[in-house]
């Protein structure tokens, strides 16, 4: 791939995704690659043989387009700093993408990541060729990445350094119990960052997130008071 050369990237992975949405996709990956031959289509294929087999068959012989093995975390993210916008029905990019001010063209009819949406980071199309063409063909008729100009509605990144260096009561830990009590997957992440251990099963009744959630409050105060961050992902305390 030439340096400098304008980069479409695109993922797929979804299991749900059927035979027919995936025909479909690639049927709007090959218009697009066609119409603008002066931009590179860098697809990390998925091995997942129902996607794989797929994408070769039908992408495989294009000359912009790039299927490539799946990428190291470090490559990867270069090619999201780098491309012009994303087409995915990936969950994790579509939080990843808002920090590089990124367009991510959504192959899925729904998300979990709304705020994402309404941040204008994210748009909705399915697997439909003409919505997705037409989603892109503005995108891909700017003659620079179009950068999305607006507050990532996933945080700053810098949630760790405020917990270390404002001063604040305990009514932080009164509200941290509250969300953990509500929210189990936030319990799950909040318990790997703690612990470095996925302490929790999906399996387990909410009574016992409750109590769990009581147990590790004494913890929290004696991480507050020696100074040192405990760290909620992508979590507003």
């Amino acid at each position: 791939m030439q340096e400098g050369r304008p980069l479409v990237l695109i993922t797929v992975h979804r299991r749900e995704l059927s035979t027919k949405g995936l025909n479909s996709i690639c049927e709007a990956v090959e218009g697009m690659a066609r119409d603008f031959p002066q931009i590179a289509f860098v697809w990390p294929v998925h091995l997942n043989p129902c996607i794989k087999d797929t994408v070769t068959a039908k992408l495989g012989s294009i000359p912009n387009i790039l299927l490539t093995a799946p990428l190291e975390y470090p490559v990867f993210v270069f090619l999201l700093d780098r491309c012009h916008f994303v087409l995915s029905d990936s969950g994790g990019i579509q939080e990843e993408a808002p920090s590089f001010g990124k367009q991510v063209l959504v192959l899925r009819e729904v998300t979990e990541r709304p705020e994402a949406v309404d941040a204008g980071f994210c748009r909705l199309l399915g697997s439909d060729a003409l919505a997705i063409r037409a989603a892109a063909d503005r995108l891909l008729r700017a003659e620079r990445p179009i950068r999305i100009n607006a507050p990532n509605p996933f945080g700053d990144g810098h949630a760790a350094e405020r917990n270390c260096t404002k001063d604040r009561d305990d009514s932080w830990l009164q509200q941290c119990a509250v969300t953990l009590n509500r929210h189990k997957a936030i319990m799950h992440s909040f318990l790997y960052n703690i612990w470095g251990t996925r302490y929790l099963t999906n399996s387990l009744p909410l009574c016992r997130v409750q109590k769990v959630g009581r147990q590790i409050l004494p913890k929290l105060r004696t991480l507050r008071q020696g100074g040192k961050a405990a760290f909620f992902p992508n979590v507003e305390l």
